[in-house]
């Protein structure tokens, strides 16, 4: 049977994550009258069997693989998400000469490498639920295509990657039948809701605003309430916020609360989600508890500080302090994320950091040495990576895939070579035995490995998967 898209979902990371992504693509596709079939490949025995009986039943006119995640930014596991991902679209080539058009957050991040190596057709940058229709149309009705904005294709020998257009986001309720989102909520899956798509924050490394955007669009919060009671009726009551800091607007943040409030939200489900240490408010932190909000993880830059040379202040203590005191006000379990070892990073400047977030005594503080640096962010172009200023070797403070990875599909991290031959343990003599810190260090037993985390999620640990991963560690010691 001949279908217009085959919609693949190549992620197999245990815990898992259930797509939102594809259910967007999905309704789009729907409205668009469009006829799609999609292949889940995250709990399949076998990725080989289960492509050849898709491929055997439908022949598509265009296959579409979301591609979630680039890496783990993690140096000690130095953990790359593309090579299983380009297993996936070698297998896909064995079974079909349709092209294949690659999209999600992590292709977003470094679209023209990935392109190159896995030989596809054709990408998507950004949103990709209209780009994904116009493609699909225009090889239906044998159109070029290149003028679809977002669309990454190959001309003349190169790569072409055309600016992506940042539409609306739905305001429809997502029906949530594409996939078995039990099976994903049994296995240790929160849920995603998406209250609002795009970051203005812009933090030095991040690659948020590649996917999303820097302009936040907005859901409107009876849909996203809507979303999360059709799941609970399912059985289904934990989720998570997944826009890129659920607090950047401020007004819409208490709206979603209060609409939640009003449907008596907390005494059916509760939610975790990201924020930022400001603007983050004693009325925001109350309304988010009350529409049941159990966990937040707040997340530092320290950009201004390390690209000062050290000269500049730049006290965590200040910045989040309100924020920590709120959340313990109202019984929000918080984490705070920080990374340590950028530009300037110094004995002294990590000293202060530590310090500072030992006074705060948040639920969990979780420290990650080394800065990914990823292509098309702040980073990359402070570092002097776009005109090769620097050499990508250990003494110039570079880890990871520093040979033949130009592109940085491949992991390559940053560590401030002022914190001397051994930063890990210089960190862990400032960190001491105090239980909150989750920091990982290389050949360290007590790291918890996502099959750990996975497994105590099996056993009945509930909550962020940072809250069990700091529980499991400490069960350890």
């Amino acid at each position: 049977m001949n279908i217009d898209v085959m919609l693949i979902n190549a992620n197999r990371y245990m815990p898992p994550v259930a797509p939102l992504g594809l259910e967007f693509l999905c309704q789009t596709l729907e409205k668009a009258d469009l006829w799609y079939t999609v292949v889940d490949l995250c709990f399949v025995e076998s990725i080989f069997q289960t492509l050849k009986t898709a491929f055997d039943k439908v022949t598509p006119g265009l296959v579409g693989v979301t591609f979630r995640n680039l890496d783990d930014s993690n140096l000690v596991s130095d953990f790359s998400f593309f090579p299983h991902f380009d297993i996936i679209i070698k297998l896909i080539k064995g079974f079909t000469k349709s092209p294949i058009v690659l999209g999600g957050s992590g292709f977003s991040i470094a679209p023209s490498g990935i392109l190159e190596r896995t030989g596809a057709e054709y990408g998507i940058v950004g949103d990709g639920e209209r780009p994904l229709v116009e493609l699909t149309q225009a090889l239906k009705d044998g159109r070029q295509p290149s003028q679809i904005p977002g669309l990454v294709y190959r001309c003349d020998g190169g790569v072409v990657v055309n600016p992506p257009a940042w539409g609306n986001i739905s305001q429809e309720p997502l029906s949530f039948h594409i996939f078995d989102y039990e099976r994903y909520f049994r296995e240790g899956a929160y849920i995603g809701i998406e209250t609002k798509r795009g970051c203005p924050r812009q933090c030095c490394y991040c690659v948020d605003s590649l996917g999303k955007g820097t302009t936040v669009r907005t859901r409107a919060p009876e849909v996203v309430t809507h979303e999360m009671f059709s799941l609970v009726k399912r059985g289904i009551n934990v989720f998570n916020f997944c826009d890129s800091e659920f607090n950047v607007d401020l007004y819409h943040a208490k709206k979603v609360c209060s609409v939640l409030i009003k449907h008596n939200a907390a005494s059916a489900l509760s939610w975790i989600c990201s924020c930022t240490p400001k603007p983050f408010t004693d009325e925001l932190a109350s309304l988010m508890r009350l529409a049941g909000c159990n966990a937040i993880n707040f997340n530092l830059e320290r950009k201004d500080f390390w690209f000062s040379g050290g000269s500049k202040y730049n006290s965590v203590f200040d910045e989040i302090k309100d924020a920590i005191k709120y959340c313990k006000q109202y019984d929000i379990k918080a984490m705070i994320s920080v990374i340590v070892g950028g530009p300037g990073e110094s004995p002294a400047t990590v000293s202060e950091v530590i310090h500072s977030l030992k006074i705060l005594k948040p639920t969990c503080i979780g420290v990650n040495l080394g800065v990914r640096i990823y292509p098309n962010t702040e980073l990359y172009d402070l570092l002097g990576l776009t005109s090769n200023k620097h050499e990508l070797d250990i003494d110039n403070g570079f880890h990871g895939y520093i040979k033949d990875n130009d592109d940085l599909v491949m992991p390559i991290f940053y560590i401030s070579p002022k914190l001397g031959d051994d930063p890990w343990q210089l960190i862990q003599k400032l960190i001491g035995d105090n239980n909150r810190f989750l920091f990982p260090k290389p050949n360290d037993e007590n790291n918890v490995s996502t099959i750990a985390l996975h497994e105590a999620i099996q056993r009945g640990h509930l909550g962020a998967y940072w809250e069990i991963a700091l529980q499991v560690k400490n069960e350890q010691m």
